[in-house]
């Protein structure tokens, strides 16, 4: 029966119909043996008619309820658009064994100790969760169209193997018998030893080799506290099409002892991605791309070791991490046979090791001129902080600069002191990104375009966790030194809880700065001060700089900032971000020169909710601008050609509806030219 047909066109026999016409009739009769019906009987027919009409709506209502749970409308897509759907779920939620929440709180702590944004993905396969989960296999139970389609996509099988050991056996036989594989395994208590086979699967000595043929990627994770070595008879196998390896074990097991000379070779000659932690397999393979070792918490690798494997891969590697691989005490790199190592190819390199060891590697290795570098560099919490500066710091760091090629263009830095809290005790780093063309954005008129520090040419990061928060502009000029700051003429700063006074003595190591950002510029340390003094080799460019210390010891004493909103310590204290050192009289020029000409821009950021007004911001910034005109002889009525504000936090709407007028009648007589932006999300 056509359904658009209507209601006179359904044959007066269909159940519903026939139902319908003999309770009509009964509620008809009621009238018609009543010549004259009262009011009553016509009240009651009616609420019959109401109720019949009220029972007919729900009758409907419960037949398309009862329509969509038979016959969903899902169940009308075509099998190939429910596939493609399946597929994105599948790899949404994968199945997971039970892990502890005791362990995954360990593996937390030593993400954000240790790892940081060294290592995001290393343990992306382990999930949240304390109990285990089935993930997208439940879609198999929903109904028997969906399970049929789910196991005629082999492909889903074959890229989920080993996530639930005890399936490992039937995900294989749904794989089929061509597809790639892909094999996850993951460790946990009372479980089997880790294995480059997935366990369980029980294959004889040609299903095992067939195996390992059709494996893609193979990742192992290990979250016991006490690990056992890896079976090692994959030596006596080769894995021909194995691309992607991935092994790791938790950082609270104990380390493996190896004996370098035993170490059986993994033979996959197709092998591109490799990423160790905490553990090493000497491989063997002709098409590696990508190389990350991270074995801080583990047995290093000896130093020539480690230079003979990246070099049997120096054509082809465009990605390399060396985090604390190299044995420390033992003969470094400068001992290798191998006496220049060129890695044409490479396109990201990334250090953290012993500061020797770096300037070794650094020295060794030759670089393409696009290649990308970080360095991690840890400094030591000596009672003279300048020695990281004289020892430590300034070798690798130039050796960076050269192997880097870094040129004229390089012109653009951006710094980021990484503290959340004014507490001495709390963890520090800085970030140094340095790159190319900086300055040519920052004279557009559009607040886009900036570039991230996702992608600098150079990347330091400082690990000043060991040292007093008072120590960290010594570690950061010691750095800035190192890279020739009369280079830069953009620089951004974001320094939480910094003191004024080593935010002034950082802003003078950088003559040439003509366009300036700084992000929360109230967020200023105005009291405390260093209670052991200037660092040494930083006496010469502090007694050039007379009445900034002399500004400093006046509002000083004790305490310290305890939020970004303890602005009335900073009442009135100048700017201290403003430069006040003509470019070209760098801090060794030995006097104050004469006034300096305007930044071309000053660029404020203010990133963090607002527990004040925005009126009342605007009116801190405005008076610390114009203390720094009172308080300095060098600069110049508007000290500012162009003042950009940007707010990246909200603001009440009252605010935002009167932000342009207060912002222009505020800032006018500082600028030239006032750009704002506010976030109105």
């Amino acid at each position: 029966m056509d359904v658009s047909l209507d209601l006179e066109d359904v044959p007066r026999s269909h159940p519903l119909i026939a139902a319908f016409d003999l309770h009509a009739s009964i509620l008809n009769e009621r009238l018609s043996g009543n010549t004259f019906p009262g009011t009553s009987v016509r009240e009651n027919v009616a609420r019959d008619w109401d109720l019949t009409e009220r029972a007919l709506e729900l009758l409907l209502t419960e037949v398309r309820l009862r329509r969509n749970t038979s016959v969903p409308a899902m169940s009308g897509l075509p099998p190939e658009l429910l596939s493609s759907i399946f597929t994105l779920l599948v790899y949404a939620e994968p199945p997971q064994i039970a892990v502890s929440a005791s362990k995954m709180d360990r593996l937390e702590i030593f993400r954000e100790e240790y790892l940081n944004d060294v290592d995001d993905n290393t343990w992306e396969y382990v999930h949240r969760r304390q109990r285990g989960t089935l993930g997208w296999m439940r879609l198999t139970h929903v109904c028997a169209h969906w399970r049929r389609i789910l196991l005629q996509t082999p492909r889903v099988w074959g890229d989920h193997m080993g996530y639930l050991p005890r399936a490992n056996i039937e995900c294989l036989r749904r794989a089929g018998d061509a597809l790639p594989l892909d094999l996850t395994n993951i460790c946990v208590a009372n479980s089997y030893p880790w294995s480059l086979i997935a366990p369980n699967l029980n294959l004889d000595p040609s299903q095992t080799e067939l195996f390992c043929s059709r494996l893609r990627g193979l990742h192992i994770i290990d979250l016991r506290s006490s690990t056992q070595r890896a079976d090692e008879f994959y030596e006596d196998l080769e894995f021909r099409n194995l691309e992607v390896l991935n092994v790791s074990i938790t950082p609270d097991s104990s380390p493996l002892p190896l004996d370098w000379d035993q170490i059986p070779v993994l033979r996959a000659p197709r092998l591109r991605r490799i990423t160790f932690r905490n553990v090493f397999i000497t491989w063997q393979a002709n098409t590696l791309v990508y190389l990350s070792l991270h074995l801080r918490h583990t047995t290093k690798i000896p130093s020539a070791t480690l230079i003979e494997l990246i070099a049997h891969s120096r054509e082809t590697l465009q990605f390399l991490e060396l985090f604390w691989a190299s044995q420390v005490l033992e003969p470094g790199f400068d001992t290798a046979s191998i006496k220049e190592l060129s890695l044409p190819q490479l396109q990201t390199l990334h250090l953290a090791d012993m500061d020797l060891q770096e300037g070794n590697f650094l020295q060794l290795v030759r670089l393409p001129s696009a290649v990308k570098l970080k360095m991690d560099i840890y400094c030591e919490p000596v009672y003279q902080p300048d020695w990281n500066s004289r020892t430590r710091l300034g070798v690798p760091v130039a050796l960076a600069l050269e192997r880097s090629h870094c040129g004229p263009r390089l012109d653009g830095l951006f710094i980021a002191s990484q503290r959340q809290y004014a507490e001495d005790d709390e963890d520090s780093r800085i970030d140094m990104t340095i790159h190319c063309d900086a300055a040519s954005f920052a004279n557009s008129t559009s607040f886009d375009g900036m570039p991230t520090r996702d992608s600098p040419k150079l990347h330091f990061v400082a690990d000043a966790n060991g040292m007093p928060p008072y120590w960290l502009d010594n570690v950061l000029i010691s750095i800035c030194r190192a890279v020739s700051p009369s280079r830069f003429t953009f620089v951004s700063f974001d320094l939480p809880f910094w003191r004024a006074a080593d935010i002034k003595a950082v802003i003078s190591h950088f003559p040439n700065l003509r366009f300036l950002r700084v992000t929360d510029p109230l967020n200023i340390d105005h009291k405390s001060k260093n209670p052991f003094g200037p660092a040494p080799y930083l006496g010469e460019a502090i007694n050039e700089l007379p009445e900034i210390l002399e500004a400093e010891s006046q509002q000083g004493r004790q305490g310290g900032a305890n939020d970004n909103e303890n602005w009335e310590d900073g009442r009135e204290a100048a700017f201290p971000y403003l430069p006040g050192i003509a470019p070209g009289a760098g801090p060794s020029a030995g006097s104050v020169s004469s006034p300096s000409r305007s930044l071309e821009m000053l660029w404020l950021v203010q990133s963090r909710a607002l527990k004040g007004t925005f009126a009342a911001w605007c009116e801190h910034v405005a008076r610390q601008l114009r203390n720094s005109q009172q308080q300095t002889t060098t600069l110049p009525p508007k000290p500012v050609e162009i003042l950009r504000i940007e707010f990246t936090t909200r603001i009440s709407d009252e605010e935002l509806s009167s932000a342009e007028n207060l912002v222009y009648g505020t800032f006018e007589e500082l600028a030239d030219v006032v750009q704002w932006k506010i976030n109105r999300g």
